[in-house]
């Protein structure tokens, strides 16, 4: 049985873990070493999670549809999403198992899974600010400049045979490959 029954449920936990996660000065300086526009899409139920940290931007956090275009995807089943905040799953595991698919470029993943570790302790020491997004009902959200916006991260391969080559990637960052088959034991 699913842990959450509509993306309403999913939202004030899950989204509560991530405006604390932005609202600590520690671990915000360990999110901005991403320097990217992130995007959680979970399954079952359906629901996006999107937040930004990119360098030199104020922290935001956008439940539902937004205007902001990830340059990291990770898609998962919610209840994946949940056990990864709250500890419960190995995010290497999650990987190594297929749990969670990944776009966008290996080396900004890399610094933003860590950071998110353990995401359910973190206490927020300098709470975000609230956006229109998060005042009112999800999928509502400030409509941001032109300067903010991103280029999209591509939708999330349904197999690692499907992931498109990397000619956007910079020389000195290659694309992720995250979403890799498990490992035979």
């Amino acid at each position: 049985m699913a842990h959450y029954e509509s993306d309403a449920e999913l939202y004030e936990e899950l989204g509560t873990i991530f405006r604390n996660l932005l609202g600590n000065t520690q671990r915000l300086d360990q999110l901005r070493q991403a320097d990217a526009v992130v995007q959680y899409a979970f399954e079952d139920p359906a629901a996006r999670v999107t937040f930004d940290v990119r360098a030199g931007r104020q922290p935001r956090v956008d439940l539902g549809e937004t205007k902001l275009r990830p340059d990291i995807v990770l898609a998962m089943a919610a209840d994946t999403g949940r056990a990864l905040l709250t500890g419960e799953l190995n995010p290497m595991l999650a990987f190594a198992r297929g749990e969670v698919r990944a776009k966008g470029h290996a080396g900004k993943i890399l610094r933003l899974v860590p950071a998110t570790v353990g995401a359910h302790e973190v206490e927020a020491d300098a709470p975000l600010p609230e956006t229109p997004a998060e005042a009112g009902a999800p999928g509502v959200e400030e409509t941001p400049a032109a300067s903010e916006e991103t280029p999209a991260a591509e939708e999330t391969p349904a197999a690692p045979e499907e992931t498109p080559a990397a000619e956007e990637a910079p020389a000195d960052e290659a694309p992720a490959e995250v979403a890799e088959e498990p490992a035979e034991s």
